[in-house]
């Protein structure tokens, strides 16, 4: 597969890979936003491409749905280390939700003040902009029916 048919394959199992750069988080499966992943180096770790087209594939049942950062994985892997779902988990975090009263939470937990705005800066998106995705998107027992997935994947494309 290629490195773009493996994102692909990764987001379909609502699996998002990002990429820190420059302070941003970056979604490969954004062109604009590959091309800058790919002129920056990030690719360039040996353990990389291995990471992601075999030790996540092989272990897809373990790893749960949420947003994962490999370029770290794949430096503890150069630093000797073995791949585990364990070590794949020290990189992740499950998808933001949005209740129905537009309350984020991450991990259970609320997310407020400049962690809210770091997030709203990151995911190009303003508290009235979830208010309208999820006044679609808002079942009459409060309950979103979108999933978190595809709600990440909106915010992250916009």
């Amino acid at each position: 597969m290629t490195f773009e048919q493996r994102l692909e394959w990764f987001s379909e199992r609502n699996k998002i890979m990002l990429f820190l750069w420059n302070d941003r988080f970056l979604n490969p499966l954004i062109p604009t936003q590959l091309q800058k992943i790919k002129s920056s180096g990030l690719l360039d770790y040996d353990k990389l491409l291995q990471l992601l087209d075999e030790h996540f594939p092989q272990f897809e049942d373990e790893l749960p749905p949420g947003m994962y950062f490999p370029v770290p994985i794949s430096r503890t892997l150069m630093e000797g280390e073995e791949f585990s779902p364990e070590l794949a988990l020290r990189f992740f975090y499950g998808f933001i939700h949005v209740d129905g009263r537009q309350k984020w939470s991450l991990r259970g937990k609320l997310i407020t003040g400049k962690v809210l705005s770091l997030f709203e800066s990151n995911l190009f998106l303003k508290r009235k902009q979830a208010g309208v995705l999820l006044s679609t998107g808002v079942k009459t027992d409060g309950t979103n029916a979108i999933s978190n997935a595809q709600q990440l994947r909106f915010w992250l494309c916009q």
